[in-house]
């Protein structure tokens, strides 16, 4: 099924009363799957007829981030923590204030840790009328076991109709920052360590947020790479080979390796450290 039926088939779940406590939205676009979900929760809990541009108290306290009957978590940090799944119990207490139902929606809910993630079991398996969870993960391998099988499974899977979709990036995103992302890949894939120093030293002359940019999109096509090493799910789609045919290597815990490496320069950076020193720090450790 496409999205928008999957999403459609939800909302009349809601509509009949025949919902199930807690989904499990497994999807290969995180960012548009969110936005999908949050479009959801205003209209299951409209108070008219759920249109875009509804100015009902439920919608209007939504779209405002007011709602009392609605928890958004996300990670903080690297993961998400029990505090934050304790916020459901605490905040949850009484019946809805505004809406139809009571919603904690758990963005990248591969990242709970393990005490969250336990108390979260918990919490579904002991559900409370009226309070219904979304767990929205890329990573249903992530997902503990106990609280799969605890949620109804959906997949949001999105079509990619070219590569600023595939990318989820915008068109001035890639008029500003795709050649150079697809330079540095080349670079780090093929210059010998002493070239690819003096190459990084050039970048890091560059304003601090351009940086940024490149290097997420750097991180994006070596996860495209690893994800159809895995999964073959790019091959059909020609705008694809010139990101497919720069990377070479077919060892997947080495792709692993690299999207770490990518992840902690970026950390790096984003923490306002050395630029340069961040780069070179990137041409030691890279391999």
């Amino acid at each position: 099924m496409k999205v928008h039926e999957v999403k459609n088939s939800i909302i009349e779940s809601f509509h009949e009363n025949n919902n199930p406590h807690a989904f499990l939205v497994y999807t290969n676009n995180l960012d548009q799957c969110y936005k999908d979900i949050l479009d959801l929760i205003r209209i299951v809990n409209c108070n008219r007829n759920g249109e875009e541009d509804c100015d009902c108290p439920a919608c209007r306290l939504f779209k405002t981030n007011n709602s009392p009957d609605f928890i958004d978590i996300k990670p903080e940090g690297k993961d998400i923590k029990v505090g934050q799944v304790e916020k459901i119990t605490s905040q949850f207490i009484t019946k809805p204030l505004i809406n139809k139902y009571q919603i904690y929606l758990i963005n990248e809910a591969e990242k709970l840790n393990v005490v969250a993630a336990n108390k979260l079991l918990k919490f579904l398996e002991e559900p409370s009328e009226g309070i219904v969870g979304i767990l929205i993960t890329d990573n249903i391998r992530g997902i503990l076991p106990t609280i799969k099988s605890r949620c109804t499974v959906f997949s949001f899977n999105y079509e990619y109709s070219n590569l600023l979709s595939l990318l989820n990036i915008t068109e001035d995103i890639f008029e500003k920052y795709y050649n150079d992302s697809m330079q540095m890949v080349y670079n780090l894939e093929n210059m010998p360590k002493y070239q690819l120093l003096r190459f990084l030293k050039e970048v890091s002359k560059k304003d601090r947020n351009d940086i940024l940019e490149i290097m997420k999109l750097v991180l994006k096509i070596y996860t495209i790479k690893f994800e159809n090493l895995l999964h073959s799910c790019y091959n059909e789609l020609e705008f694809t080979d010139q990101i497919l045919n720069l990377i070479q290597t077919k060892d997947e815990y080495e792709l692993v390796k690299k999207i770490n490496d990518i992840n902690k320069i970026i950390r790096l950076i984003s923490s306002n450290t050395n630029r340069d020193l961040t780069l070179t720090r990137l041409a030691v450790i890279w391999e």
